[in-house]
């Protein structure tokens, strides 16, 4: 009978050492699914600050297409409204001004203005020289 509750006594020892070690295992378990949720929630906030500049970029994004169109449109315009005035030019410089006649006014007032009326510039001339002023 004194082995008997040796031998219990002995199986009670190893139980509570098992439990033991389980309960330090536990602990041990907990701690890391403590540590893994923690990582985790980090992970998490990570993606959604991630997410947040993602979604900001690409609305920056979308604001710098929308101005680089309204660019490219406001360009066209332009060139467009150019090449119009380009050709006002070449149909006649002279025909968008209004020029006195200075030989009529020496003759009518008898003055001299030291002008040449005798002959008249070429249009070739004045619009060749006005393009080349506009583009310095």
């Amino acid at each position: 009978m004194l082995k008997n509750v040796k031998a219990e006594a002995e199986k009670l020892e190893k139980a509570n050492m098992e439990i033991f070690d389980l309960h330090a295992e536990v602990a041990r378990k907990e701690d890391k699914f403590v540590r893994t949720m923690k990582k985790l929630s980090h992970m998490q906030e990570y993606s959604n600050s991630f997410k947040e500049i993602l979604d900001k970029t690409l609305v920056q994004l979308s604001t710098i297409k929308q101005m680089v169109n309204h660019l490219k449109d406001q360009n066209y315009l332009l060139e467009t409204e150019r090449d119009s005035l380009k050709k006002k030019i070449n149909s006649g410089y002279f025909e968008l001004t209004p020029r006195p006649d200075y030989k009529e006014l020496q003759d009518k007032y008898r003055l001299d203005l030291n002008i040449r009326t005798d002959s008249k510039v070429s249009f070739k001339s004045i619009s060749l020289s006005l393009i080349l002023y506009n583009y310095r």
